[in-house]
């Protein structure tokens, strides 16, 4: 099993950052997209994990240590 995070990249800089919406832990990365997709449906994330509102990106990443 592999960890997930939904995250809201805010725009370059002053106050730019990450910010952790959400974690999951699932197989795949697939997997990964369609969960925060149900757990979040307005973000309309692609077939690649990312949606864009407005100057706010959002995406999915994997945790690379545990």
């Amino acid at each position: 099993m592999k960890r997930f995070a939904l995250l809201k990249l805010f725009p370059w800089g002053f106050l730019s950052g990450n910010q952790v919406i959400n974690e999951i832990t699932v197989n795949t990365e697939t997997e990964a997209i369609q969960q925060f997709q149900v757990i979040h449906p307005e973000l309309k994330l692609n077939e690649k994990g990312y949606s864009k509102d407005g100057n706010v990106s959002y995406c999915i990443a994997e945790y690379m240590f545990n």
